[in-house]
């Protein structure tokens, strides 16, 4: 996840911005919130030649106490690794959260009993919705591959649109706005390509759309790891490009990973 995800104050603070006037418990400004409890998962991630997710959900409830009410069960549940912010993408102030987890290996995420289907199946409890406007961005720890592997998994991402878009329910260069199939930014420059590299190392994956589904959430890090995996066979093809492809080459890559797959 980013570094701007892991570092502030200590304490969840009330914003005096609130449009009715009203103070949440729970919730942090636009990236205000803390993060000091991540660095432990953070630094096992970044060792592991194992895949972690930190996942960054948008959801919306009917209304200020809903979302209330959803924080403070997690809490009283126990559920702090979570964190509860504001954020741009979400025009209803008053109603909307951005849940941003941890680093979680997939064996955590496909837990039933876990922190985050318990979060999710919280919120579900609680009547949320998902945004239309706002996707699922998922960051991990790539750079725990071989370079030439983890070239090859960002390739297959773009040139696998078809399957890309299938998995991430949107097809991103119609739909999602900002985020483009046709761009790869390695530093700078923009955050809004489909993969981004951050400056400290990770990689954050822009194309799945928006849920609160806990299965379909988990499927997308199931696709971001089935891809990896793939990459890293000796028949795997080899992608030369960043840029989204429909030639021969591309039609029987897709196949091969669904027959696979």
């Amino acid at each position: 996840v980013h570094e701007r995800d892991w570092d502030s104050s200590e304490h969840d603070y009330e914003d005096p911005d609130e449009d009715d006037g009203r103070c949440s418990e729970f919730m942090c400004g636009y990236h205000g919130a803390s993060r000091h409890h991540f660095a432990s998962r953070i630094a096992i991630a970044k060792r592991s030649t194992r895949l972690f997710f930190g996942y960054e959900v948008e959801l919306v409830f009917d209304d200020f106490d809903s979302r209330e009410q959803f924080m403070r069960e997690c809490r009283e549940q126990g559920l702090h690794d979570v964190v509860f912010e504001r954020d741009s993408s979400l025009q209803a102030d008053d109603e909307g959260v951005e849940l941003i987890f941890p680093p979680y290996a997939l064996s955590e995420l496909r837990d039933p009993e876990g922190d985050f289907a318990r979060v999710l199946q919280i919120a579900n409890d609680n009547y949320s919705k998902t945004p239309k406007e706002c996707g699922v961005h998922i960051t991990i720890n790539l750079d725990t591959m071989l370079a030439a592997h983890r070239e090859q998994f960002i390739r297959a991402v773009y040139a696998l649109h078809r399957v890309s878009v299938y998995v991430a329910q949107r097809d991103t260069d119609k739909t999602a706005g900002c985020t483009s199939y046709a761009s790869y930014k390695e530093y700078g420059g923009t955050k809004y390509a489909a993969i981004n590299r951050r400056d400290n190392g990770a990689y954050e994956i822009r194309i799945f759309a928006g849920s609160d589904d806990v299965a379909t959430l988990v499927s997308y890090a199931e696709y971001i790891d089935a891809v990896r995996e793939w990459v890293r066979t000796p028949d795997a093809p080899v992608f030369r490009s960043y840029t989204a492809r429909a030639d021969a080459m591309t039609t029987a890559a897709f196949r091969r990973f669904v027959t696979t797959n």
